[in-house]
């Protein structure tokens, strides 16, 4: 039987530093305070809308002792429930704030949807293997919208067909944009 230590852990999940647009990874790290305590191990399960993101992979923390991917389900990467384990890899078990997982996520939403990040089931031990209680504070993920380009008006893609393939504006407005080449330079007009 596990005993249990009165002194509680505060579990973050990461904010994602930009809203990501659809087919973009953005990553989210996972990252436990367990104060004077020791983290010593870890279980839980990472929850998502899966209508707006997917899982890309889960890898180690930035702390040393958590460096080593989690045990994770692969197959459960797109389901908006998915499991992760790990156990801290040195003999001295890591106290303080600890990076414990980092989440890749891809956008597979539409602009403007979004989906509450959060991690239930957590189960933290201490280095002494007794259960941490853990407070979870969650986080949220919108899908941006990619910047529309500026239409140009016709003039301003000549000069651009003729500075990028090395042709005279002669021949790109004889072209009417019809223009192709290698980036050697060479050029064909079609």
């Amino acid at each position: 039987m596990w005993s249990v230590d009165a002194v509680a852990a505060d579990v973050f999940v990461g904010t994602p530093p930009f809203n990501p647009v659809p087919q973009q990874l953005v990553a989210i790290e996972i990252l436990v305070n367990v104060g004077a305590q020791t983290l010593g191990s870890y279980s839980a399960t990472f929850e998502y809308d899966e209508t707006v993101v997917h899982i890309a992979s889960i890898s180690g923390g930035t702390s040393p002792a958590f460096s080593s991917a989690p045990i994770t389900d692969p197959g459960t990467f797109s389901s908006g429930a998915s499991p992760m384990a790990g156990v801290q890899s040195g003999t001295a078990a890591p106290s303080g704030f600890v990076s414990i997982a980092t989440v890749t996520l891809e956008a597979v939403g539409q602009p403007s949807d979004s989906s509450l990040l959060t991690l239930t089931g957590v189960s933290l031990f201490s280095g002494s293997g007794a259960l941490l209680p853990a407070t979870v504070f969650g986080s949220s993920v919108l899908i941006g919208s990619a910047p529309s380009v500026p239409a140009l008006p016709g003039v301003w893609w000549i000069l651009l067909a003729a500075g990028l393939l090395g042709i005279s504006l002669r021949e790109a407005a004889l072209a009417g944009g019809r223009v192709s080449g290698s980036a050697e330079g060479s050029s064909k007009l079609g």
